[in-house]
């Protein structure tokens, strides 16, 4: 009967390592996806707001004594919003980069992985650790936002 139960613990043992093994492949696939699409967002919103920033110094340009004050607000309004997707995306890619220091940042401006001005963004987020304080980068991420429609 003992022999029996030792041979039963072993197997279930054998069963719970083979599922572990095979949960923490797919934890580090899902980790690997997230933190692709994390970036991938923060290009795609990067490049948004870069064309609102545009439009904007364009319609400006076009328009300087004529601007329509709708229009404006409108361009104003879509370049905060862009600017709050961006933030987003960089506070999505610090969450996903196994490491997210003032180095990492050097080394992607370095390999054009981001621009000077993102990396001025991506540095708002640096904490010199893995620790996060969540209340502290939203409250962040909206007084950045708030003071860029301002402006």
């Amino acid at each position: 009967m003992e022999l029996g139960l030792s041979f039963f613990g072993a197997i279930v043992g054998v069963v719970g390592l083979i599922v572990a093994t095979i949960q923490n492949s797919r934890k580090k696939k899902l980790e690997k996806l997230l933190l692709v699409r994390s970036w991938l967002n923060f290009f795609r919103a990067d490049n948004s707001y870069n064309t609102a920033q545009l439009a904007l110094a364009i319609y400006k340009e076009m328009h300087g004594k004529t601007i329509n004050p709708e229009v404006l607000e409108l361009l104003a309004h879509a370049d905060g919003l862009g600017l709050e997707i961006v933030l987003d995306a960089v506070h999505a890619i610090q969450m996903s980069e196994p490491s997210f220091t003032r180095e990492d940042i050097e080394q992607w401006k370095a390999e054009d992985k981001i621009s000077e001005r993102s990396a001025i963004l991506f540095q708002k987020f640096c904490t010199g650790s893995r620790v996060k304080n969540e209340r502290n980068l939203v409250k962040t991420t909206r007084a950045q936002a708030q003071n860029h429609e301002r402006t």
